[in-house]
């Protein structure tokens, strides 16, 4: 992905009159990429992100929280109006005047007490009920899918993101390529055309080993 970006900002500084240019990808490259935003927090001194499982260091609340069927969802507040929301549908409406919760920043500073409230809470609710409440109120949570189950939802197929190829038993996912329809061919099975690269074996004229 790093390289082909690198390519295709060449491609657009040649059409504007610019020189070719030698393309150095390295992966180290392509790693620090990935994480150019918390680097940037880092070295600006902004915030220094730590390994926080599915907390964020930028915003409380921001974390996975288990419900009462022992599903999973996941909560985030970004904005005053998501804060608000979360508020109203767990039922914590003195929260919104509290100064303690004022603004992020300050629930930054009581992210422990904030989480273990919201935690207690949302394990009152099934998984579909807190999915329906809090956006209901104009806030963000989803529920946490495993990776097959994610897969299978219809979306996923109606966007194009699978596709089923004769002679295989499951779907394959394919990229997000914009205006391109890719040829849903199988690739061959391990030494399925062995066979064809195989001469025959040449006759032996009879008498030879008599």
């Amino acid at each position: 992905m790093y390289a082909a970006q690198s390519v295709l900002a060449a491609i657009l500084e040649l059409e504007r009159g610019g020189d070719g240019t030698f393309l150095d990808c390295a992966m180290i490259d392509a790693a620090a990429t990935l994480t150019a935003a918390p680097a940037a927090l880092a070295l600006s001194g902004y915030s220094m992100p730590r390994r926080m499982g599915s907390e964020s260091d930028l915003f409380v609340p921001s974390r996975v929280f288990e419900t009462a069927d022992g599903e999973y969802v996941h909560v985030v507040a970004i904005s005053p109006s998501h804060w608000r929301a979360i508020c109203r549908a767990i039922g914590h409406d003195d929260w919104l005047t509290d100064q303690r919760f004022a603004t992020n920043q300050a629930r930054l500073e009581h992210r422990d007490f904030i989480h273990s409230a919201i935690a207690e809470a949302i394990r009152g609710r099934t998984a579909s009920d807190w999915c329906e409440l809090i956006p209901k109120e104009g806030g963000f949570c989803a529920r946490v899918r495993e990776i097959e189950e994610a897969w299978a939802d219809p979306l996923v197929r109606g966007r194009g993101r699978l596709v089923d190829i004769p002679g295989l038993e499951f779907p394959v996912p394919v990229p997000s390529l914009a205006h391109t329809e890719l040829a849903a061919v199988r690739g061959p099975l391990l030494g399925e055309h062995n066979p064809a690269l195989v001469e025959p074996a040449a006759e032996v004229p009879s008498g030879v080993y008599d």
